[in-house]
């Protein structure tokens, strides 16, 4: 499969479906192939319909702006790039508001794919 990619201020857009306990919600992440877990914005689970309760254990993280947290969360299913995860666990946290974005795909999603980014094209070519 071939996906174009969207280019924004240096960072590759990719759009995800979020299913959740009241609507599904569409939105954008950042295709991260630094980043191990998917990470998902908290106001966009509690948008979904998904409550303090449908939350894990507590884990933290590295990452370039240093260490922080999250919680753990099984969403009913994920969906990019025609790909579709049920009971996909991420992880939900409070994203600061200036980074503009609604979470991270990370590389938990795209695994067990062959994945090739072409930089001069802008595709996204995965098995």
């Amino acid at each position: 499969m071939i996906t174009k990619l969207t280019k924004e201020g240096g960072l590759i857009i990719v759009p995800v479906t979020i299913k959740g306990i009241d609507s599904d919600i569409q939105t954008n992440f950042v295709l991260d192939t630094g980043a191990f877990k998917t990470v998902i914005n908290n106001s966009i689970l509690f948008a979904a319909g998904y409550k303090n309760k449908d939350f894990g254990q507590k884990v933290y993280t590295n990452t370039a702006g240093g260490r922080s947290s999250g919680r753990l969360i099984k969403l009913k299913s994920f969906k990019c790039f025609d790909l579709q995860r049920k009971n996909f666990e991420i992880l939900g946290k409070d994203l600061a508001p200036n980074l503009m974005i609604d979470g991270l795909l990370g590389i938990d999603f795209l695994k067990n794919h062959i994945l090739e980014i072409d930089f001069k094209n802008y595709v996204l070519k995965f098995d």
